[in-house]
């Protein structure tokens, strides 16, 4: 993963819910955690509850709390993963396949990107590695795909766990060419995304739907796309 500069302000709000997270998973009390980083039980209650901290306090506690299964670091600290997926949920409704230059400054330069399917129904379909390579599935889909009513594209829940975010949309799309024909083909699609971060950016982002109804139905469209009138 590639490296950031520390964050130039002296002091940052603390991502209270993620450090208490981390402390309850050592099974410490706020007087452990307190006594392991040589802090005081008051400024443990006041990073919990999402004081501002310095950088140097913060990372502190990260490498207290960090184990090499669940590596963390100050700038996990300071990020807050739900409002930046939400910030790439609206991108991508409002940017579509230009969503990724909108959202780069918190996609890691080596994000993990998946789309289940086959390549050969689904081109965008794949294990896609670094963010040109995202950025380029996510052009892909939108040159494929088209989403013709954008007020049925909803957002069905976000949810933050630890470092990652959960969150599930239903995308009314079909075929690029359709509406041109006069064809309303759409299906909306429930697709689950679980991004996880690190350091503040997502490292890993699974874009997940059913590939076997996805390819179904766009070979059904494929044929409505070649038949009289094309």
């Amino acid at each position: 993963m590639s490296q950031q500069p520390p964050p130039s302000k002296r002091s940052h709000p603390c991502n209270g819910d993620l450090l208490r997270s981390r402390r309850f998973q050592r099974e410490w009390t706020q007087e452990q955690l307190a006594a392991a980083a040589d802090l005081s039980v008051r400024l443990i209650a006041k990073a919990e509850s999402n004081g501002r901290l310095r950088f140097d306090t913060l990372a502190l506690l990260a490498s207290v709390l960090s184990t090499s299964e669940k590596p963390l670091y100050a700038e996990d600290l300071i990020s807050d993963p739900k409002a930046l997926a939400l910030e790439f949920i609206d991108n991508l409704r409002e940017h579509q396949g230009d969503v990724v230059s909108h959202c780069r400054h918190f996609l890691d330069e080596d994000i993990v990107f998946f789309m289940p399917g086959d390549p050969s129904i689904l081109p965008f379909a794949g294990r896609h590695v670094g963010i040109e390579a995202m950025d380029r599935a996510c052009r892909i889909f939108f040159e494929t795909l088209e989403v013709p009513d954008l007020s049925r594209w909803v957002t069905e829940f976000v949810v933050c766990d630890d470092n990652q975010v959960i969150a599930a949309q239903w995308i009314p799309a079909q075929l690029r060419g359709l509406a041109e024909k006069g064809i309303d083909a759409t299906k909306a699609e429930l697709v689950v995304y679980r991004m996880v971060f690190q350091r503040g950016k997502i490292v890993h982002f699974d874009d997940q739907y059913s590939a076997n109804s996805a390819e179904a139905e766009t070979l059904m469209q494929r044929a409505m796309l070649e038949g009289p009138g094309k």
